[in-house]
């Protein structure tokens, strides 16, 4: 998803955010796989002891009476009370232990016993929640006979009678299907989600120049070739046909012009040994190139392949003190222009007439003129080059460049009018991109040798 300003839009390519999941799909399958494990094993370590519960209905009345009476109702709304306190007291519960040879306390086993009275009625039912199904039956079997003759002891109250008797519980009421099995689904479900929410923020977070629809489609700069990083041999394979493309689309692009500016936003990007290798493809095309270092503020090239010793260096023909025939280098069918001392006055010497005789003198005699400036974010030497002469192209890296930086270097040509033609990435692993980079910049026609 990038940010649109041009339209103002919200530019969502769902084919590249489709394969970055494909990409990681193996992350978001095992984080899932993990919190599956982790929820079934949460469920094993907490899940509750199946319990199983069954009740005996008991009809409550004091008296021995073959017929129900409302006397006897009311006598047994007053009895039925105490006939549960007497249910529940430790002599009655401590004998149904001893009867059915419980090893347990008096106390759990009242825990394990609760009763109801239906409103309005003489009715009793006494649950029983029990590890066993079986046992839990017993139990409530044996303690509705314990606390009748209990109650008959100290009230006098006749048998209550049962006309619902406890039964035999199949299933465990405190436990619905397996707990296990859905926690490792919930955690797999949830795991799987988190990943995936991990991998889009970091995707949309993520400012590093990972291909080319970053900077065209928030920067607006069309992309004119993405070179491969040639620190990985997988990639090598990529680099003869990137060069070749490059260089066909940079004149594509730019019909007519014959002086090029590269810019980049700091000294990491390997600019040096990407413009050498665009200078090479133009020189195997019959092309007369020239290369040419304009970095006054820091020269660079001129200590790195200094092929003659006795020329003098840009700045000398800038200042007056030496023609153009006494600083050009001839190397390998190439030429060279070289800064051979550092300057302090760089943009007024760039900004001056004899630079643009330099460029007019340049223009006239060489196909191509390629240029390397400064870093721009260092200083401001780029944005002294006449923009009608010359055609900008920003060298970015996959590996070091963000794209805040970008975006920094396009407002300091926006401020001084002078627009930005084009773009190229170095850095980038083809290798890794697959079809994406195949699609996009893997077949290319040598245009610039017709």
């Amino acid at each position: 998803m990038e940010n649109n300003n041009k339209n103002n839009i919200i530019v969502i390519r769902i084919a590249e955010i489709v394969q970055l999941f494909m990409k990681k799909l193996w992350i978001i399958v095992l984080v899932g796989v993990l919190f599956g494990v982790a929820g079934y094993g949460y469920a094993s370590m907490t899940e509750e002891t199946p319990m199983y519960l069954t009740t005996s209905k008991l009809y409550v009345t004091g008296v021995e009476s073959a017929v129900p009476s409302a006397a006897g109702m009311n006598l047994g709304q007053q009895v039925i009370n105490s006939y549960i306190e007497i249910l529940e007291s430790r002599p009655v519960l401590e004998q149904v232990i001893e009867n059915l040879s419980l090893n347990m306390t008096y106390k759990e086993l009242q825990n394990c016993i609760s009763e109801y009275i239906p409103e309005g009625t003489s009715m009793l039912e006494i649950s029983v929640v029990f590890p066993e199904a079986e046992w839990a039956k017993k139990v409530a079997d044996e303690l509705v006979v314990v606390s009748a003759a209990r109650a008959l002891e100290i009230m006098g109250c006749t048998a209550p009678t049962v006309y619902e008797e406890a039964y035999v519980p199949t299933e465990p009421y405190n436990i619905y299907g397996s707990s296990g099995l859905k926690f490792m689904l919930l955690g797999g479900v949830a795991g799987a989600v988190i990943a995936g929410f991990i991998i889009l923020v970091s995707y949309f977070v993520n400012t590093k120049i990972t291909n080319p629809y970053k900077v065209k489609d928030r920067l607006h700069i069309p992309i004119y070739g993405v070179i491969p990083d040639s620190s990985d041999d997988k990639n090598k394979v990529y680099e003869e046909a990137a060069y070749r493309g490059f260089c066909s689309q940079l004149l594509a692009a730019t019909p007519g012009f014959k002086l090029f500016q590269f810019v980049r936003a700091t000294e990491k990007e390997n600019q040096y040994e990407f413009m050498l290798k665009v200078a090479d493809n133009f020189k195997k095309a019959g092309k007369k190139v020239m290369l040419m270092d304009v970095n006054l503020s820091n020269p660079k090239w001129g200590a790195v392949d200094s092929a003659d010793a006795n020329k003098k260096g840009l700045e000398a023909c800038l200042k007056g003190e030496a023609k153009l025939e006494d600083i050009v280098v001839k190397k390998d069918g190439i030429d060279y222009i070289y800064c051979k001392e550092a300057v302090i006055d760089a943009p007024q010497l760039l900004h001056g007439d004899k630079y643009k005789h330099l460029l007019k003198d340049l223009k006239e005699e060489y196909d191509y003129v390629l240029i390397n400036h400064a870093p721009l974010n260092y200083v401001p030497d780029a944005l002294c080059v006449d923009s009608v002469e010359t055609a900008i192209v920003l060298t970015l890296s996959g590996k070091t460049n963000r794209i805040g930086q970008v975006k920094k270097m396009k407002a300091l040509f926006d401020q001084q009018n002078m627009a930005v033609d084009g773009a190229v990435l170095l850095d980038m692993n083809i290798h890794k991109g697959g079809k994406y980079f195949k699609k996009e910049f893997g077949y290319y026609f040598g245009v610039y040798g017709k």
